[in-house]
């Protein structure tokens, strides 16, 4: 079973991602952009295309991986606003949108030893 761990480690996990994600070419334009009802983890921009991208830390490690639970319907409506009002707030020129899911599933102290802290899914359907 897969489990949510406290503020702390995902808020940690967050940057790890967000730090790893510059060192490939992403460019971060925000970190926990706040709005009325959603929260976006992470907004970049890579290649031209604007990349929201939803960070989870879990506990545990799984072989079989559901996404649709990870990110359920009311999630993906919300990231759906919050992006339309970033886009709304800030003039980015991009030309695509992907959403992304970075889930981080092992004990923080392996972040310091891994060069990819966590696993990508690309291309989230909201």
């Amino acid at each position: 079973m897969i489990t949510e761990v406290s503020f702390p480690m995902s808020a940690v996990a967050e940057r790890m991602v967000a730090g790893h994600l510059s060192n490939v070419g992403h460019r971060i334009l925000c970190q926990n952009y706040l709005g009325r009802g959603f929260e976006l983890d992470i907004v970049s921009i890579l290649n031209k295309t604007l990349v929201l991208v939803e960070v989870k830390f879990r506990s545990c490690h799984q072989e079989s991986i559901n996404l649709d639970a990870l990110v359920p319907s009311q999630k993906k409506r919300r990231l759906r606003y919050g992006i339309q009002s970033f886009i709304e707030q800030h003039k980015v020129c991009f030309e695509t949108i992907r959403c992304d899911l970075a889930l981080t599933c092992f004990n923080i102290s392996e972040f310091r030893t891994r060069k990819k802290p966590y696993n990508l899914y690309e291309g989230i359907r909201l």
